[in-house]
This record gives C-alpha cells, sequence and structure tokens, in this order.
C-alpha cells in the first residue's frame, strides 16, 4: 500500500481525534490521489500512517470518499470502576454538510451498532476502542452510503489486528421498479450467511430472493478487491 505520514498531534482539533476534512484532501492530493466518482465495485485503499492510530485508510466505492482511523484498544483510565468486563466501542462521524446532505442520525446509530456487533469486545475487558469515520464526498443515497461505511470500516479492523467475530462485507442494491433499495450484509468467511438486511421499502419475496442471490455476486467481487490490500 503507499502511505501518507502526518502527525496527529498537529492535526487534531478536538479529544475526538478528528483530523480536519481540509487537511486529509491536502495530504491526499500530494499523493496525486483524485477524489472523484467511481462504479460500486470499483475499490480504491490506502494505507496511512497516522500517529496514535493502530490503523488509517483512504477507502473510495462507489462515489463515496471516507477517511477511517482506528484508535486502541487501550486501557481506560477508570479502569477499575467499571464493571462491564467488554471493551467500550465508540465512533466518531465527520462530515461535510454540503457535500453530504443524506446523512443522517439515524446512520450514525446504525453505524455504532454494526461496530459493537463486530468486534469482538470481550477481548478486550475495560478498554476503549475509538473509530473515526471522515466521510470526504458521497453522491449516493444512505443505503449506498451505509454499505461503503461498514465495508470501509472492515478494511480498517483488519488492519488494526483487532480481534472480530466476523468479516462482513456489504452490498446496496436499487429497484427501478418501485424505487427502493436494500442493502445486504454477508460473512465473508461463510459466503452464504447472511448477517442482516436492511430495506427502505417492503419487499416481497421473489424480490427478496433475487436480491440476495445477486448480492452473492456482488460480495465475491468486494472481498476479492479487498483482499487484495490485506
Amino acid at each position: 500500500m503507499s502511505k501518507i505520514e502526518f502527525d496527529i498531534n498537529s492535526l487534531c482539533e478536538n479529544e475526538n481525534f478528528e483530523i480536519p476534512i481540509s487537511e486529509i484532501l491536502k495530504a491526499l492530493n500530494k499523493e496525486n490521489k483524485n477524489i472523484e466518482n467511481e462504479t460500486p465495485n470499483n475499490i480504491k485503499c490506502s494505507e496511512i500512517e497516522v500517529k496514535g492510530a493502530s490503523s488509517s485508510i483512504y477507502f473510495n466505492q462507489g462515489g463515496t470518499n471516507l477517511f477511517i482511523s482506528i484508535y486502541g484498544p487501550k486501557e481506560t483510565k477508570f479502569r477499575d470502576k467499571i464493571k462491564n468486563e467488554e471493551s467500550n466501542v465508540e465512533t466518531y462521524i465527520k462530515f461535510d454538510k454540503e457535500t453530504n446532505k443524506n446523512y443522517t442520525i439515524e446512520i450514525h446509530n446504525k453505524i455504532k451498532k454494526f461496530v459493537e456487533n463486530i468486534i469482538l469486545t470481550k477481548s478486550y475487558p475495560k478498554c476503549q476502542i475509538n473509530i473515526t469515520i471522515n466521510i470526504l464526498s458521497s453522491n449516493n443515497n444512505n443505503l449506498i452510503l451505509l454499505s461503503v461505511i461498514y465495508n470501509g470500516i472492515m478494511m480498517a479492523l483488519c488492519l488494526s489486528g483487532i480481534d472480530l467475530q466476523s468479516m462482513c462485507l456489504s452490498k446496496s442494491f436499487y429497484n427501478l421498479n418501485n424505487d427502493s433499495s436494500i442493502l445486504i450484509c454477508i460473512d465473508a468467511n461463510e459466503k452464504n450467511n447472511i448477517l442482516f438486511i436492511e430495506n427502505d421499502k417492503s419487499f416481497s419475496l421473489d424480490e427478496y430472493d433475487k436480491y440476495v442471490n445477486e448480492s452473492n455476486k456482488g460480495i465475491e467481487i468486494i472481498y476479492l478487491k479487498m483482499k487484495n490490500f490485506l
């Protein structure tokens, strides 16, 4: 992977580890990485060295460009007072309101739940794991955006070395006939194991079967492309 190095201490805006989007774009432009729209199966991923982070990546898929960093796991300051024996996972999401008008609090909550279900939190008792997601650009609807974020998070987590419960890959589809979308997440280790499905409208059983069959093809493509970076 190509690497871009910059000091997290000089770019942090606050304790949430958020790096200014302008600085990220500036670093990427130095490496001649043009941020542009691409088809959903086209993936670009570059590992970026950020001091203090377990892993950081620039991830592009389907016109959505993300900068994701994983911090931790680290022992909390008040470890002895915490009763929960599992790690606490926090997600911080930063986006530009003008270029990401479709972003909603609902997406934020889904991402947080996704991360908590993917990480094997029992491996890191009373520890803190922070995940920051900078949405640099996106021209997709909510489910496509969510699908790409899931895949980007998975790549960053794999590179961080954090123990995971499953390798989840996501694919979203759009139905022109009834103007609706569906998102399917599959366990990459067991290709036919569907972890969960999300949709924005009701689906008939025939449509459901069609999307599940199509998703297996799409997941295979994404899996092979992402595997090249690991």
